[in-house]
């Protein structure tokens, strides 16, 4: 009778059972939120436990805890598959295992309790540190590369260096203009606030959360969105158009709520506060600050909020810029737009003109020297003012990057001048050996070979010192298909090691 009863695992075997599904970078703090609720009622806790497992196998399973290695060979081996490949390359297979880890986890982080007020603030330090990593590779690789064009030669990271402060220079000076203009026009502005229902927020700041499990930011982002174009159709509907920004921030627990700063015909401000309460019915769903000249100006307010979005590793105010950068590259989330406005596109063309285009246009040369000169105001004036249901001009890009500027008035093109192209050029860069240990050493290989096989990769990736791991999406490429798909068992969890050979002098 005995043989046909099995043991009951006790407690602490359950939970190692089921903490070993949870990944290694969040597992302590799964225990510590598991320990918790087993001290108030082990029942409880153990059903918290259960119910975490089968989230993390819902959202990934194994996947979550696969390295970047890892996830580099299974790209590979799908991208040989044209069943699984289904038209994508190796680099967005990649791409697309990579970013549904990193949701995965973060999702993980929320079920467990760990990211809300008091605790991780807007993402998971897990999320955190991958992106500091990610922005770390990138700037070594900008460090060893340069731009060239016959002659000129411009470090890559002399480039990214000033991109912030050219970007947020000009976003200072397309709300400045985008207030003169208003103003002008005798238009009166509101800031809104858009918050998305309970069931999408994890850990709110009030109450009690009724999360669903099945939501996540980006839902909730595109949740509001959808409100907004419904709250945008039914306003144009009635002849009320509207010009601003729009700026997407995490709350504390990582939901996605909006900031929309709109400019308004004083005489519409009834209808417009009817249509957004026809979505959001009360007021912790959207609440409305009337603008008031005395109390702030226009660009002042909003460039607030989107000079957080401008996160520089230089300035950056505080750790919240980290956190909020991290969360948007998560969840893949655009942090501001301008809408209502000219297409800015074609103002940010316009300014890398040296030269007036080639049209006998006086609208098109003159919207050239607005741009010239950053006069944002005169520029979209003469490109249809604010809030124009059909904006007069647009530009198209044909596929060889031919660039048009196109009057819906008169119907005329204006061909922009061709852009000087430039080259990506690397620094020389030292080689390294990279040495794949066959855990399978008591035989040696078919024909006389080594049980250690040795492959040199030229040109390591730039984040590849000696002593240091290689972590490169081209390394299966580089063994020849990688030696890795050809064991008969997953390799081994151990990285590669690294010695150094001669200098390469190649470059891409």
């Amino acid at each position: 009778m005995a043989g046909f009863l099995s043991r009951v695992p006790t407690d602490a075997e359950f939970a190692a059972r089921k903490l070993a599904l949870v990944p290694s970078v969040l597992r302590a703090d799964a225990e510590s939120a598991y320990r918790r609720r087993y001290a108030e009622n082990n029942q409880h806790g153990n059903l918290w436990l259960l119910a975490l497992s089968e989230f993390a196998e819902k959202h990934g399973g194994s996947d979550l805890a696969a390295s970047d290695r890892d996830i580099c060979i299974r790209a590979a081996m799908l991208a040989q598959s044209p069943i699984a490949a289904a038209g994508r390359s190796e680099a967005q297979i990649r791409r697309e295992l990579r970013r549904k880890q990193w949701r995965g986890i973060e999702k993980l982080a929320y079920k467990i309790g760990v990211v809300g007020k008091g605790r991780q603030e807007y993402a998971s330090t897990q999320t955190i540190c991958r992106r500091t990593q990610q922005k770390a590779r990138w700037k070594r690789f900008a460090d060893n590369a340069s731009l060239t064009h016959g002659d000129k030669r411009v470090k890559l990271s002399t480039i990214i260096a000033d991109s912030a402060q050219r970007r947020s220079a000009e976003l200072y000076h397309l709300s400045k203009s985008l207030q003169t203009v208003a103003e002008q026009d005798g238009l009166h502005w509101s800031m809104w606030t858009l918050t998305a229902p309970p069931e999408f927020h994890p850990a709110p700041s009030h109450g009690k959360s009724s999360w669903n499990d099945q939501t996540d930011p980006r839902q909730a982002h595109e949740y509001i969105a959808v409100r907004w174009q419904r709250v945008r159709a039914k306003l144009e509907a009635q002849g009320i158009k509207l010009s601003g920004v729009r700026v997407t921030e995490p709350h504390k627990d990582g939901c996605a709520h909006w900031h929309l700063a709109v400019f308004y015909n004083p005489d519409d401000h009834a209808a417009i506060h009817a249509a957004f309460r026809s979505y959001w019915p009360t007021e912790s769903g959207a609440q409305e600050v009337v603008g008031d000249p005395a109390k702030g100006a226009f660009s002042s307010y909003i460039f607030k909020y989107i000079s957080k979005a401008i996160y520089s590793d230089d300035n950056a105010e505080n750790a919240t810029c980290k956190a909020a950068d991290a969360w948007r590259s998560t969840w893949g989330v655009r942090a501001f737009q301008f809408f209502g406005l000219p297409p800015l596109t074609l103002w940010r063309e316009l300014r890398k003109l040296e030269t007036a285009p080639a049209s006998d246009d006086s609208v098109t040369c003159s919207l050239w020297r607005a741009a010239r000169r950053t006069d944002g105001a005169a520029f979209i004036r003469l490109a249809g003012g604010l809030a124009a249901s059909r904006q007069r001009f647009r530009l198209r890009t044909t596929d060889d990057n031919q660039k048009t500027i196109i009057d819906r008035e008169t119907g005329e093109e204006s061909p922009l001048p061709v852009r000087q192209k430039w080259t990506l050029q690397t620094e020389p860069r030292e080689a390294f050996t990279v040495i794949l240990s066959d855990p399978r050493e008591a035989t040696p290989a078919e024909g006389g070979g080594e049980n250690r096989i040795e492959k040199s990769v030229k040109n390591a990736r730039r984040w590849a010192s000696p002593g240091r791991a290689l972590h490169t999406p081209d390394l299966p490429q580089a063994l020849n298909g990688g030696f890795a798909h050809q064991w008969d068992k997953p390799p081994p969890s151990r990285p590669f090691l690294l010695r150094k050979t001669a200098a390469s002098t190649g470059a891409h």
